[in-house]
Protein backbone atom coordinates (compact mmCIF):
# COMPACT_ATOMS: atom_id res chain seq x y z
CA UNK A 1 0.00 0.00 0.00
CA UNK A 2 1.21 3.50 -0.84
CA UNK A 3 0.03 6.80 0.65
CA UNK A 4 0.41 9.66 -1.82
CA UNK A 5 -0.91 13.19 -1.22
CA UNK A 6 -3.33 11.95 1.41
CA UNK A 7 -4.76 9.10 -0.69
CA UNK A 8 -4.10 5.39 -0.20
CA UNK A 9 -3.19 3.40 -3.33
CA UNK A 10 -2.69 -0.27 -4.05
CA UNK A 11 0.89 -0.91 -5.11
CA UNK A 12 1.67 -3.38 -7.90
CA UNK A 13 5.36 -3.61 -7.10
CA UNK A 14 7.61 -5.18 -4.46
CA UNK A 15 10.07 -2.46 -3.43
CA UNK A 16 10.95 -4.18 -0.15
CA UNK A 17 12.25 -7.34 -1.86
CA UNK A 18 15.69 -5.93 -2.86
CA UNK A 19 16.30 -4.96 0.76
CA UNK A 20 15.26 -8.39 2.06
CA UNK A 21 17.50 -10.18 -0.45
CA UNK A 22 20.52 -8.22 0.78
CA UNK A 23 20.08 -9.40 4.36
CA UNK A 24 22.10 -12.28 5.70
CA UNK A 25 20.03 -15.42 6.14
CA UNK A 26 20.16 -15.20 9.94
CA UNK A 27 18.53 -11.74 9.88
CA UNK A 28 16.09 -12.30 7.04
CA UNK A 29 12.50 -12.82 8.26
CA UNK A 30 10.75 -15.97 7.06
CA UNK A 31 7.30 -14.85 5.97
CA UNK A 32 4.45 -17.37 5.86
CA UNK A 33 1.98 -17.52 2.99
CA UNK A 34 -1.62 -17.58 4.18
CA UNK A 35 -3.40 -16.86 0.89
CA UNK A 36 -2.79 -17.35 -2.83
CA UNK A 37 -3.61 -13.65 -3.16
CA UNK A 38 -0.33 -12.81 -1.38
CA UNK A 39 2.35 -15.46 -1.88
CA UNK A 40 5.08 -13.31 -0.31
CA UNK A 41 3.30 -13.39 3.07
CA UNK A 42 3.37 -9.67 3.85
CA UNK A 43 2.08 -6.29 2.70
CA UNK A 44 4.43 -3.34 3.10
CA UNK A 45 3.12 0.16 3.79
CA UNK A 46 4.78 3.12 2.11
CA UNK A 47 4.36 6.87 1.99
CA UNK A 48 5.64 9.50 -0.44
CA UNK A 49 6.59 12.67 1.38
CA UNK A 50 8.61 15.62 0.03
CA UNK A 51 9.39 13.68 -3.17
CA UNK A 52 10.86 10.74 -1.26
CA UNK A 53 9.67 7.18 -0.66
CA UNK A 54 9.50 5.94 2.93
CA UNK A 55 8.76 2.52 4.41
CA UNK A 56 6.48 3.02 7.42
CA UNK A 57 5.20 -0.45 8.34
CA UNK A 58 4.35 -3.94 7.14
CA UNK A 59 1.70 -6.51 8.02
CA UNK A 60 1.53 -10.26 7.53
CA UNK A 61 2.69 -13.50 9.08
CA UNK A 62 6.16 -14.88 9.70
CA UNK A 63 7.72 -17.93 11.28
CA UNK A 64 9.81 -17.74 14.44
CA UNK A 65 11.05 -20.76 16.39
CA UNK A 66 8.81 -22.96 14.27
CA UNK A 67 5.64 -21.04 15.13
CA UNK A 68 3.66 -18.54 13.02
CA UNK A 69 3.43 -15.05 14.49
CA UNK A 70 1.96 -11.80 13.24
CA UNK A 71 4.52 -9.66 11.48
CA UNK A 72 5.02 -5.92 11.66
CA UNK A 73 7.99 -3.77 10.78
CA UNK A 74 8.99 -3.70 14.43
CA UNK A 75 8.83 -7.51 14.68
CA UNK A 76 10.29 -8.46 11.29
CA UNK A 77 12.98 -5.78 10.94
CA UNK A 78 13.44 -4.33 14.44
CA UNK A 79 16.58 -2.35 13.54
CA UNK A 80 14.58 -0.16 11.14
CA UNK A 81 12.93 2.85 12.75
CA UNK A 82 10.10 4.27 10.62
CA UNK A 83 9.81 6.28 8.54
CA UNK A 84 12.70 4.65 6.66
CA UNK A 85 13.98 6.39 3.52
CA UNK A 86 13.98 3.63 0.89
CA UNK A 87 17.45 4.31 -0.53
CA UNK A 88 17.61 0.75 -1.92
CA UNK A 89 14.70 1.40 -4.32
CA UNK A 90 15.57 2.41 -7.88
CA UNK A 91 12.67 1.33 -10.04
CA UNK A 92 9.27 2.22 -11.47
CA UNK A 93 6.36 1.73 -9.05
CA UNK A 94 2.85 1.14 -10.38
CA UNK A 95 -0.40 1.99 -8.59
CA UNK A 96 -3.58 0.79 -10.34
CA UNK A 97 -6.66 3.00 -10.15
CA UNK A 98 -10.32 2.83 -11.15
CA UNK A 99 -12.34 -0.17 -12.25
CA UNK A 100 -10.71 -3.47 -13.08
CA UNK A 101 -10.79 -4.08 -16.83
CA UNK A 102 -9.50 -7.65 -16.85
CA UNK A 103 -8.57 -10.15 -14.14
CA UNK A 104 -5.60 -12.50 -14.15
CA UNK A 105 -4.76 -14.58 -11.09
CA UNK A 106 -1.04 -14.15 -11.57
CA UNK A 107 1.23 -11.54 -10.02
CA UNK A 108 0.16 -8.03 -10.91
CA UNK A 109 -1.25 -8.88 -14.36
CA UNK A 110 -4.81 -7.63 -13.81
CA UNK A 111 -5.57 -4.43 -15.73
CA UNK A 112 -7.35 -1.35 -14.41
CA UNK A 113 -8.70 1.86 -15.91
CA UNK A 114 -5.63 3.85 -14.90
CA UNK A 115 -2.03 3.26 -13.85
CA UNK A 116 -0.16 5.82 -11.75
CA UNK A 117 3.57 5.26 -12.19
CA UNK A 118 6.39 6.70 -10.10
CA UNK A 119 10.05 6.62 -11.10
CA UNK A 120 12.15 6.24 -7.98
CA UNK A 121 15.93 6.54 -7.84
CA UNK A 122 17.64 5.67 -4.55
CA UNK A 123 14.47 6.49 -2.67
CA UNK A 124 13.83 9.81 -4.42
CA UNK A 125 10.70 10.20 -6.56
CA UNK A 126 11.88 11.80 -9.79
CA UNK A 127 8.80 11.44 -12.02
CA UNK A 128 5.09 10.70 -11.75
CA UNK A 129 2.91 9.65 -14.68
CA UNK A 130 -0.75 8.71 -15.09
CA UNK A 131 -1.71 6.32 -17.89
CA UNK A 132 -5.31 5.77 -19.03
CA UNK A 133 -5.59 2.16 -20.18
CA UNK A 134 -7.79 1.18 -23.10
CA UNK A 135 -9.90 -1.95 -22.63
CA UNK A 136 -8.32 -5.20 -23.72
CA UNK A 137 -9.76 -6.61 -26.95
CA UNK A 138 -12.29 -9.43 -26.86
CA UNK A 139 -11.42 -12.18 -29.35
CA UNK A 140 -13.79 -14.66 -30.99
CA UNK A 141 -13.00 -17.60 -33.23
CA UNK A 142 -15.69 -17.69 -35.90
CA UNK A 143 -16.82 -21.11 -37.12
CA UNK A 144 -17.63 -21.72 -40.82
CA UNK A 145 -21.32 -21.51 -39.98
CA UNK A 146 -20.90 -18.14 -38.28
CA UNK A 147 -20.95 -19.31 -34.66
CA UNK A 148 -18.37 -17.81 -32.34
CA UNK A 149 -16.21 -18.96 -29.42
CA UNK A 150 -14.47 -16.49 -27.15
CA UNK A 151 -10.73 -16.78 -26.42
CA UNK A 152 -8.36 -14.58 -24.46
CA UNK A 153 -5.66 -14.45 -27.15
CA UNK A 154 -5.75 -15.80 -30.74
CA UNK A 155 -3.69 -18.95 -31.45
CA UNK A 156 -2.64 -19.18 -27.80
CA UNK A 157 -4.05 -22.60 -26.97
CA UNK A 158 -5.75 -21.07 -23.94
CA UNK A 159 -9.08 -22.58 -22.84
CA UNK A 160 -12.32 -21.14 -24.11
CA UNK A 161 -13.85 -18.27 -22.13
CA UNK A 162 -17.47 -17.55 -21.32
CA UNK A 163 -19.13 -15.34 -23.91
CA UNK A 164 -20.62 -12.27 -22.17
CA UNK A 165 -23.25 -11.99 -24.94
CA UNK A 166 -26.08 -14.35 -25.93
CA UNK A 167 -25.38 -16.36 -29.12
CA UNK A 168 -27.92 -14.38 -31.14
CA UNK A 169 -26.69 -10.96 -29.95
CA UNK A 170 -24.15 -8.82 -31.75
CA UNK A 171 -21.16 -8.26 -29.42
CA UNK A 172 -20.84 -4.60 -28.49
CA UNK A 173 -17.73 -3.67 -26.56
CA UNK A 174 -19.13 -0.82 -24.52
CA UNK A 175 -21.78 -3.14 -23.03
CA UNK A 176 -18.97 -5.40 -21.79
CA UNK A 177 -16.55 -2.69 -20.62
CA UNK A 178 -19.20 -0.36 -19.22
CA UNK A 179 -18.11 2.48 -21.49
CA UNK A 180 -20.45 4.34 -23.88
CA UNK A 181 -19.74 4.46 -27.61
CA UNK A 182 -17.85 7.44 -28.97
CA UNK A 183 -19.93 10.63 -29.11
CA UNK A 184 -19.51 10.99 -32.86
CA UNK A 185 -20.23 7.33 -33.67
CA UNK A 186 -23.56 5.52 -33.47
CA UNK A 187 -23.70 1.86 -32.50
CA UNK A 188 -24.57 0.83 -36.04
CA UNK A 189 -21.84 2.80 -37.81
CA UNK A 190 -19.09 0.93 -39.62
CA UNK A 191 -15.49 1.93 -39.12
CA UNK A 192 -13.82 3.22 -42.23
CA UNK A 193 -10.63 1.74 -43.63
CA UNK A 194 -8.62 4.60 -42.13
CA UNK A 195 -9.95 3.92 -38.63
CA UNK A 196 -8.38 0.51 -38.05
CA UNK A 197 -5.02 -1.19 -38.34
CA UNK A 198 -5.20 -4.74 -39.66
CA UNK A 199 -3.74 -7.13 -38.90
CA UNK A 200 -3.20 -5.98 -35.30
CA UNK A 201 0.45 -5.29 -34.64
CA UNK A 202 2.40 -8.06 -32.96
CA UNK A 203 -0.20 -10.81 -33.41
CA UNK A 204 1.22 -12.28 -36.59
CA UNK A 205 -2.20 -12.59 -38.22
Amino acid sequence: MLALRGQLHDLCALPLEPYLRRLKKARRPVFVTTSSACWRGYVAHWVVRDDALYLVDLAGWMERDGEPIQASLEVALPWLKPPVLATWVSDWLRCPEGRRISYRHFGFESRYERDRKLRVEKGRVLEEWLRLNPPEPIWYRIAPGGGRTRFEVPHSGEPELDDPFPPEATPQGHHFWGQPPAVDQDEGDDLGADDVTWPPRGLGL
